[in-house]
């Protein structure tokens, strides 16, 4: 299983040893995504990638991206966008969104992957509390990072991810994960 939660849910009711195993986007590096991002034309932006919508993620990230001299670009996942700008991508492909989120300054998200990819290409990112965010929590917590969920925007700060701390702590996990499923 993926998450810590379910391992001890699974081990329950089926009486056997659960291992806890990595998203497979973690099975790859850094250099392995980045050798197939397609490089965004976009330069200097804040990139709001959403798999639920939130208006006053946009809102704040307007605010924020005006604020800095950044641009906004709103990346829709798994439904169409809700207001569509020149800024809004709702037909990309894995390719368009790891070059997206490798060149943010900034990615908020309320999608596990958008996360999960932020923390393998080193970028600062938010997670937005949607109130479902277990395997999202469980992947902060283990990264060390439960103070990147906003719950409000007021907890927002410029403060940057130290990724070598992140790295540290994500490292043996994937190694488990490698060796358990020999890959």
């Amino acid at each position: 299983v993926r998450e810590q939660f379910l391992k001890d849910i699974v081990g329950k009711l089926t009486n056997k040893k659960v291992s806890v195993c990595v998203d497979p986007v973690f099975l790859l590096s850094a250099s392995e995504y980045e050798d197939v991002c397609m490089k965004p034309r976009e330069r200097k932006y804040i990139l709001v990638f959403h798999m639920t919508y939130s208006r006053e993620l946009v809102e704040f990230a307007s605010k924020l991206a005006m604020n800095k001299g950044l641009r906004l670009i709103e990346c829709f996942g798994g439904f169409a966008a809700h207001q569509k700008s020149a800024d809004s991508i709702c037909n990309w492909g894995p390719q368009e969104l790891l070059g997206l989120i490798a060149n943010a300054e900034v990615v908020f998200t309320t999608s596990f992957h958008g996360l999960a990819f932020s923390l393998i290409l080193h970028r600062n990112v938010w997670l937005i509390n949607k109130g479902d965010n277990c395997r999202q929590h469980s992947l902060l917590h283990l990264a060390g990072l439960d103070h990147r969920m906003l719950t409000t925007f007021d907890q927002y700060n410029e403060q940057p991810i130290d990724f070598d701390s992140v790295d540290s702590k994500l490292a043996p996990v994937i190694k488990e994960s490698k060796d358990f499923l020999r890959f």
